[in-house]
């Protein structure tokens, strides 16, 4: 394990083994630094009492936004929320774990965000005919429902999980530590009251942010082998269910460590085929309809 800068990050064969647990293990490129951090990455969840500056968090806004975007429409946005009656509310609201937002100096929620974009067509359509940037027969034959469907809605959820990705890396790049929040979807429009998000926008990921607490430290969780997600031309789906009951002995040893349920079979009954849980969120669709998106 190499520390410096970056913390405290693995060598890729060392975040491999514990990646994968059982060989064989992935050939990669192992004389590359930024290989090394993303392989070593870990989810972290508790925080020391140290802040993250207004500089942390520029970094990783400037790397969100040096990540790919659809036709470089840019449809996402991010809030930063320090305030911890606003983290405690949306704890309660997305049925998450409290202490875990409490410990984190910063949450930042990475928006699906087609509010701007929907700004924009109002405030040409205001402007005087010669300051417009676009023609006039573009205007007349423009209508903002045409982008309010699921196809927008979908780029910009990819938008803002690409963008995510790309800050959460910056984030680990300078020692921090993150959690990405799925359960904010647990409840979209309670969240976006909260966060006062206009019509047209919601809440894709939510992502805690602090200084890794080294008294909690967390192991490199395993997945699936590499040959379960890594088809040739084609998806082959025969080829699933021997990798699966493969992964099955080498997750039970990662989950028995961490004192949780072993199997990883029952978590994909428990989280996804389970009355609940996911489940909880059969209402997305109708959610976003009333946000204005997904209007096909």
């Amino acid at each position: 394990m190499k520390h410096g800068k970056m913390g405290c990050v693995n060598t890729s064969s060392e975040s491999l083994q514990q990646r994968y647990l059982v060989p064989p293990f992935p050939e990669v490129d192992e004389s590359n630094p930024v290989v090394d951090l993303l392989l070593s990455h870990r989810s972290v969840r508790r925080f020391i009492d140290e802040p993250v500056t207004e500089r942390h968090v520029a970094t990783m806004v400037a790397a969100a936004q040096s990540a790919s975007s659809s036709s470089n429409l840019q449809l996402w946005s991010v809030v930063e929320v320090r305030d911890q009656a606003t983290k405690q509310r949306i704890a309660e609201v997305a049925g998450t774990d409290g202490a875990h937002l409490a410990s984190a100096p910063v949450v930042l929620f990475f928006i699906a965000d087609v509010a701007r974009a929907c700004r924009v067509f109002e405030d040409e359509h205001a402007k005087a005919a010669d300051s417009r940037a676009v023609d006039q027969e573009v205007i007349d034959g423009a209508d903002m429902a045409n982008a309010l469907n699921l196809e927008t809605t979908m780029v910009a959820f990819g938008d803002a999980l690409i963008a995510a990705q790309n800050a959460a890396v910056a984030a680990e790049a300078m020692g921090l530590g993150i959690c990405y929040l799925g359960s904010i979807r647990n409840d979209v429009p309670a969240i976006a009251e909260i966060l006062g998000l206009p019509q047209h926008s919601f809440a894709a990921v939510g992502m805690t942010v602090g200084h890794p607490n080294p008294q909690r430290p967390t192991r490199i969780k395993t997945r699936l082998p590499i040959a379960a997600v890594w088809h040739r031309e084609q998806y082959d789906l025969a080829k699933q269910s021997d990798e699966v009951e493969k992964y099955e002995a080498a997750a039970a040893q990662f989950y028995t460590g961490q004192g949780m349920a072993p199997s990883w079979i029952g978590r994909n009954f428990a989280r996804l085929f389970a009355t609940g849980a996911i489940g909880k969120r059969s209402r997305m669709a109708q959610w976003l309809r009333n946000r204005g998106l997904g209007l096909d």
